[in-house]
């Protein structure tokens, strides 16, 4: 191929897999808010080959501590956005 003609090197890229879904309501605790009015979620989940993994999620209007319930509003490559419910 091209690559390998000019002698660069392919590398594949581990793409960071989300276990969360769009549109679904997770709960989880409050760990940090990183600017005025985001806060961070880090949830546990269990993977398909039975491995735990923590997942995080920005959830706008938190506080440090707090116990919240939201739905996934938008999943990026390295980031996902909730919408805070309860």
């Amino acid at each position: 191929m091209f690559y390998q003609r000019f002698g660069f090197e392919v590398v594949e890229e581990m793409k960071t897999r989300y276990i969360m879904k769009k549109g679904q309501t997770y709960t989880g605790i409050v760990e940090r808010v990183d600017f005025p009015n985001k806060g961070v979620v880090v949830i546990e989940n269990v993977n398909e080959d039975g491995t735990s993994v923590k997942e995080q999620c920005i959830v706008k209007n938190t506080l440090p501590g707090q116990k919240v319930t939201f739905m996934v509003n938008k999943l990026r490559k390295g980031k996902a956005e909730g919408r805070l419910l309860e």
